[in-house]
């Protein structure tokens, strides 16, 4: 007579083969976006091909996706030292053959948060188009001495769906990279 069914065995293999995962991810993580394996620093690169160097600093940085696949926002923001910024400037850009002088097109902009409350494009009151919310975003997105370049990731028929847009704005040394799937 067996005590265990074949059944049951297979049941208990599942089970501590589930729990060992379980602990495994627990105790190294997932390799993705913002695992230790992959430093956002390395993501800011491969998305880029812009090295980060030693001396720059990371503001803020952060992965709004939600769930597996998700829709949502990955972005970076880093102060860099000039010189740093001179030399990308003085670069091809990731994905043009050239920087593009600001302001950020709202098709484009609009779909960029940085982890604020994100900003708006439009008119009120029928006078001129701009953006509007996040002040410190909308600034930046509205600058002409910022430069940009962008690269869309999508369909002809939902323009600017899923997109990059990197911005430099030298007047106070910062880089930011926003990388959204909607």
């Amino acid at each position: 007579m067996k005590l265990i069914t074949n059944a049951a065995m297979l049941r208990i293999c599942f089970g501590l083969c589930a729990l060992v995962g379980g602990i495994i991810v627990l105790f190294i993580g997932i390799p993705g976006r913002d695992s230790p394996k992959t430093p956002l620093q390395s993501v800011f690169t491969a998305e880029t091909d812009i090295s980060v160097g030693e001396d720059w600093r990371l503001l803020d940085s952060g992965d709004e996706h939600g769930g597996w696949a998700g829709d949502g926002e990955t972005y970076f923001i880093f102060h860099v030292p000039t010189h740093a910024i001179d030399v990308i400037l003085a670069s091809k850009s990731p994905w043009s053959e050239t920087w593009t002088q600001g302001p950020v097109p709202h098709e484009t902009g609009f779909h960029c948060s940085f982890g604020t409350g994100g900003v708006g494009y439009g008119s009120v009151d029928g006078g001129p188009h701009e953006y509007w919310g996040e002040p410190k975003l909308v600034t930046l997105l509205s600058s002409q001495d910022i430069y940009y370049d962008a690269k869309e990731r999508c369909c002809d028929s939902i323009r600017w769906h899923n997109g990059h847009l990197l911005v430099i704005d030298p007047a106070s040394s910062t880089i930011w990279l926003s990388i959204w799937d909607f």
